[in-house]
């Protein structure tokens, strides 16, 4: 008996071949890499559908305390201030210029000279070398640190309520509760009174036996001196609510939004000083 042919197998099919997934890059999960330029990575190919990154939002710190430098740096730039004074330890600290420096350096050689440190009057201060000398005669404390809370209360000078910081170049107090306040200034003359309305303030917080403060301005290159402004206690409530309303800006402030002006040429932060500012 004949043998029945048997029926064609059919060939099989190939495998089609697995074709990997395309990632989004990991930068700017839009394009896939390896054809991003900007990828530093891949994503997981399951995160889909792909959409743009979102950038986080930076949650910037706020000022919790002030001194009149920290406020001045605000009133000129408030991105200026944040960077400089909240977050230096991400941006690193500006760097003291030398007129910053010099001026620095004359005030703890005045400082030393009040206190006995140093026996004859430096050079720097030589302008004013018989006021320096009945000032050490007559006591004068020098480099003073008062601090207040919100209150107007004194509190240690690095407490954690610190509300507002103060530094008296002199100050001297007499017997009939007259309290002299002495600010030196090196560079320019310039009007610095309002300086001179804290300090009065500070005064009399200090010490609640104060009758009458007088303020001053030593202009130590220069030689000259301002006239002295004079404040009694009831002028101290008009000025502690005028502090609080000008600083009040400052603490509620949270976008920081730059103030450009003919200083950015000279700021730290600049873009042309490969800062993070854009301009």
């Amino acid at each position: 008996m004949a043998k029945a042919k048997a029926a064609p197998t059919k060939a099989k099919k190939a495998a089609p071949k697995k074709v990997a997934k395309k990632k989004p890059c990991k930068t700017c999960n839009t394009q896939t890499a390896p054809s991003c330029k900007r990828g530093e990575g891949l994503v997981d190919p399951k995160s889909s559908p792909v959409r743009p990154a979102r950038s986080a939002r930076v949650e910037l710190p706020r000022f919790k305390s002030w001194s009149i430098s920290r406020l001045k740096d605000y009133e000129k730039c408030p991105q200026y201030a944040c960077y400089r004074h909240l977050m230096k330890n991400e941006l690193g600290e500006e760097p003291k210029g030398a007129p910053l420096q010099r001026g620095i350096d004359i005030h703890e050689e005045a400082e030393a000279f009040l206190k006995g440190k140093l026996k004859a009057v430096p050079e720097s201060l030589k302008k004013f070398e018989g006021d320096f000398i009945d000032l050490r005669r007559n006591g004068a404390e020098s480099e003073l640190k008062w601090a207040f809370d919100d209150a107007w209360r004194p509190v240690e000078y690095f407490a954690k309520n610190a509300w507002v910081r103060v530094v008296a170049d002199a100050y001297l107090l007499d017997s009939i509760g007259t309290a002299r306040l002495i600010d030196f200034k090196t560079g320019k003359a310039a009007d610095y009174s309002d300086q001179l309305d804290l300090y009065a303030v500070a005064a009399f917080q200090h010490n609640s036996t104060t009758l009458l403060v007088s303020g001053e301005l030593w202009f130590l290159d220069h030689g000259i001196k301002s006239r002295p402004a004079y404040y009694k206690p009831e002028a101290a409530d008009k000025l502690r609510k005028k502090w609080g309303e000008r600083v009040r800006p400052m603490f509620a402030d949270t976008k920081f939004v730059p103030r450009p002006g003919p200083y950015c040429k000279w700021c730290f932060y600049s873009k042309a000083k490969g800062g993070p500012c854009k301009f």
